[in-house]
């Protein structure tokens, strides 16, 4: 139905530019309360005219239920009870509006679910959008040459970490998109991306960026030399040692390229065993302090987003010169702004939402494992050091399963997988699903 695709249309506009957030492209100001804000609106309209006019005769279509997605909404509405006791209310007021709208963007992925090539669009747009600003960034290493990022590189107005988290993503998309294509001549144009975001994130310099770089790979890694036949699974040697080729002559690839800049990240990872060499850009100091808050404050939290503002107190002279202090600090965390802000209820809802999306996403068939499975890992490991918790892409990388109906993507114990061809694993089977 016509509203149906529109919902997609406004969805794929959201996914498409969410990369870009905070950033600018050839001057057009993207992200923030305008563009992307206005297709979510838009959105949510038309997916709500469609559950009341979907069917013939004006019939009204079942409202769209996801466990993961009714957990975040209780934890949603924890947020909002919280301005009740909240110390800063405008600070509460602020933050669960964000939660709110996030609310939204993730029952929309829910809504698509229904769409028949919904997951398809999506991803297609994700990969889209962060192609952009790889291939901005590199001709723009190209005009200027590698001198400008002889420290950390980043990009759009973004910080580094930020900027290795996005095109961290697409990673994962492009292999999947990859295995999932219909179009065998061309397929290989999807991989075309993963040697553009090894090499940005390597450059990025974010310690926790390749920590989840290395996550990504090592699933990636353990789905290709691994095949399962009924419900066993090992180790195939013949892709075992075509991924160790094919590591080594990435690895060849990338010395020379990457070989003055080896030295710096071994450094900067270094700097971890000694807090007082700034080993986590002072984040020591603000961790400690959000524990003290949170224990201080363990059941209900200090109100929705106070954590930033709550840690003040507890740093003694000198520590640190707040500038801005209307609204505190990112901790730098997201379980952290999360328990401080509310308490243990939250982060243990917080946790369930976390532990459903992971669960479904172990409910899907193999390739569908890899993405979701890539995508929630890097997530959760970013999460530890950086505030993703207002960001559309932290969230459209944890809730991407429930856009998939379980139906058409079933995990399969009794289908046999061998080395051989994908055409000639499936004869005398059914034909198993593909992107189109």
């Amino acid at each position: 139905m016509l509203l149906r695709k529109l919902v997609l249309a406004f969805v794929a506009l959201i996914v498409f530019m969410m990369s870009w957030q905070a950033g600018h492209v050839v001057g057009i100001s993207v992200g923030g309360l305008g563009l992307l804000a206005i297709a979510g609106l838009l959105a949510f309209l038309f997916a709500i005219g469609y559950l009341i006019f979907g069917r013939h005769e004006y019939g009204r279509v079942p409202v769209p239920m996801d466990t993961s997605v009714l957990l975040f909404g209780v934890f949603v509405a924890v947020n909002f009870a919280s301005i009740g006791w909240a110390d800063r209310p405008n600070v509460a007021i602020s933050s669960s509006i964000g939660y709110f709208q996030l609310l939204i963007f993730v029952w929309l992925l829910a809504f698509l679910r229904s769409e028949k090539n919904a997951l398809s669009v999506l991803l297609h747009a994700y990969l889209l959008g962060i192609s952009v600003i790889a291939i901005v960034t590199f001709m723009d290493i190209g005009l200027h040459g590698l001198a400008q990022v002889d420290r950390r590189l980043d990009g759009f107005n973004m910080t580094a970490n930020r900027f290795a988290y996005k095109l961290l993503l697409g990673i994962p998309v492009s292999i999947y998109l990859f295995q999932r294509s219909n179009v065998p001549g061309y397929r290989w144009l999807y991989l075309y991306y993963v040697p553009l975001g090894l090499v940005l994130v390597i450059l990025a310099g974010s310690r926790t960026g390749l920590v989840a770089l290395g996550a990504v790979l090592a699933v990636s890694a353990w789905f290709f030399v691994t095949v399962e036949r009924a419900s066993a699974t090992r180790i195939s040697a013949t892709r075992a040692l075509l991924a160790l080729g094919a590591l080594a002559v990435v690895v060849i690839s990338l010395i020379p390229f990457l070989a003055e800049r080896i030295p710096r990240h071994i450094q900067r990872f270094s700097t971890l065993a000694d807090p007082t060499d700034s080993g986590f850009g002072n984040r020591s100091e603000m961790w400690a302090a959000a524990i003290e808050v949170y224990l201080n404050n363990i059941f209900l939290g200090i109100g929705s987003g106070g954590g930033g503002t709550a840690i003040l107190p507890y740093f003694e002279g000198g520590v640190y010169v707040f500038t801005f202090l209307d609204r505190g600090v990112s901790l730098h965390s997201v379980y952290l702004t999360v328990a401080t802000g509310t308490g243990t209820v939250g982060l243990l809802l917080f946790l369930s939402v976390i532990t459903t999306l992971i669960m479904r996403a172990l409910s899907f068939a193999r390739e569908e494992r890899l993405l979701f499975l890539s995508m929630i890992g890097a997530s959760l490991v970013m999460a530890l050091t950086l505030g993703l918790e207002q960001s559309r892409d932290f969230h459209f990388a944890l809730f991407l399963p429930v856009a998939l109906s379980l139906s058409r993507y079933p995990a399969r114990a009794t289908t046999e997988i061998t080395d051989a061809h994908p055409s000639a694993q499936m004869r005398g089977q059914p034909q198993r699903a593909r992107l189109h």
